[in-house]
């Protein structure tokens, strides 16, 4: 049952938790006074709901608890905030007062912030301005859905597979930039965006830009058939992988997070001298997703071409070799829903959303939703065999690891080419909450060597309690 508690109490509270958590004190009285005022209006996404995912993300150095924004450039009319990654709020409310003094002074101003956060609710800092007779206008670049298989559904299993779990690097994943996106006809979908093709929260190094789309239909509806979906997709960019060192490196871990099979480092341009090496890249995607009632097949190909050159130093020498390599991925997996609930009932424009229990777990008559799933899934970078890092940082693998007869005194062995195998089931009590057991073996194509172990495969269980707002 709902229960009502003062705004004075709510703000108190949120205080409270900023403080304990490192926030300055002026900065959390801002912070809480944005959330509560949000609630209040019924925008409750935006609201107090969010201030755990905050504090987790200061946690994390997703954002910087003490920064303080400051201008760094501005006209008459105009300004720039650089954020310096402090909560939104701050960084929101000193540009909104910037603008509003401008404005008094120039009848209309426009100020930018860069380098900041999620600000909460936008009408927040509009209404700020017209506590002041004026009509004020705030808006945000968001975070966007590149391309790639944006018909995956989040929370399916523990953990996206070999295919997939790099981020941005070998696929797609979320990244800043702007995206045009629509429904044309109502089972066709498209997107194009230029995005920085760093990940999620990641400033750019370079000025290169990712430049890509995606189209996908669902031809289930096109046809009118009910509970079901036929989706099919493709997608492709072009652009860079930008690198933050000259000492940068693509590496690849297993499903479970557990060990890291594939490394190759000293990757650029070719300017030796370059603080921010880059490697030109492209990559392309098909997609489909099969779903009839409780069950759904799903499977995806993404393949992606790097070129580069990769610097070793040995000494006082060094060597540089230029290369041009496709690493190609893909996995499939089978989903089936044993409490009944409909796949086709959670997709819309291309995604499939989340999944409601026909009964929300409540200790009584309902016990959530039960998903049971079996996925496969391959990494293979052959063509970086040869450029595989061997047992110091300055050093190619040796012929025996690439043979896989290395012996396990070697320091350090990886391999190009791993599959995985991943037993799934998950308990989702609610919409939001959901339990999830995963079994993931994963098999190398030649056996690596870590630490003076060797092994050719790996084998974990993971269990993980999520809850999402």
């Amino acid at each position: 049952m709902p229960k009502a508690i003062l705004t004075a109490k709510l703000t108190k509270f949120c205080i409270e938790v900023l403080t304990k958590s490192g926030v300055q004190a002026e900065d959390a009285r801002l912070i809480s006074d944005v959330l509560v005022m949000t609630d209040t209006w019924g925008t409750f996404s935006h609201g107090t709901a969010a201030l755990a995912n905050y504090v987790n993300t200061m946690d994390k150095g997703g954002i910087h608890r003490s920064a303080k924004p400051e201008i760094v450039r501005e006209g008459a009319s105009w300004a720039l905030v650089d954020g310096r990654s402090a909560m939104g709020m701050v960084s929101s409310s000193l540009a909104m007062n910037l603008a509003i003094a401008k404005a008094r002074k120039n009848t209309m101003s426009w100020v930018g912030v860069r380098n900041s956060s999620h600000f909460g609710a936008a009408g927040y800092y509009a209404n700020m301005a017209v506590e002041h007779d004026m009509i004020g206008i705030a808006s945000a670049l968001a975070t966007v859905v590149v391309n790639g298989q944006s018909t995956y559904r989040r929370g399916e299993y523990y953990q996206k597979g070999l295919a997939t779990n790099n981020g941005s690097v070998f696929n797609s994943t979320y990244d800043r930039g702007v995206m045009l996106f629509g429904d044309p006809l109502p089972w066709l979908n498209y997107n194009a965006y230029v995005v920085n093709g760093t990940g999620q929260n990641n400033d750019d190094v370079n000025n290169v830009k990712d430049f890509g789309g995606r189209i996908d239909a669902n031809f289930a509806s096109l046809a009118e058939i009910k509970n079901a979906v036929i989706d099919v997709g493709a997608s492709a960019s072009k652009g860079s992988l930008s690198f933050s060192s000259s000492t940068a490196s693509l590496t690849q871990a297993t499903e479970a997070n557990g060990a890291t099979f594939f490394s190759v480092i000293g990757l650029g341009l070719g300017n030796l001298g370059s603080t921010n090496p880059t490697s030109h890249r492209e990559r392309w995607g098909l997609e489909s997703a099969l779903a009839y009632g409780p069950v759904k097949l799903q499977t995806e190909y993404i393949g992606s071409n790097l070129q580069g050159w990769q610097t070793l130093t040995s000494g006082t020498k060094s060597s540089t070799k230029h290369f041009d390599n496709d690493i190609k991925n893909w996995y499939a997996d089978l989903m089936w829903m044993v409490t009944g609930e409909s796949y086709a009932d959670s997709y819309k424009s291309g995604v499939f959303g989340r999944i409601r229990p026909k009964h929300n777990f409540d200790g009584k008559d309902g016990w959530g939703a039960l998903e049971l799933g079996l996925r496969y899934s391959k990494f293979d970078a052959s063509d970086f065999n040869n450029m595989l890092t061997g047992a110091t940082p300055t050093a190619t693998m040796t012929t025996a690891c690439k043979t896989g007869n290395a012996t396990s005194t070697a320091t350090v062995c990886y391999t190009s080419k791993a599959d995985a195998w991943t037993a799934g089931a998950k308990w989702l009590l609610n919409p939001n909450a959901r339990i999830v057991l995963n079994y993931v073996h994963t098999m190398f194509d030649t056996p690596i060597i870590l630490n003076g172990h060797k092994s050719d495969n790996e084998d974990a269980v993971v269990l993980r309690a999520q809850y999402d707002f």
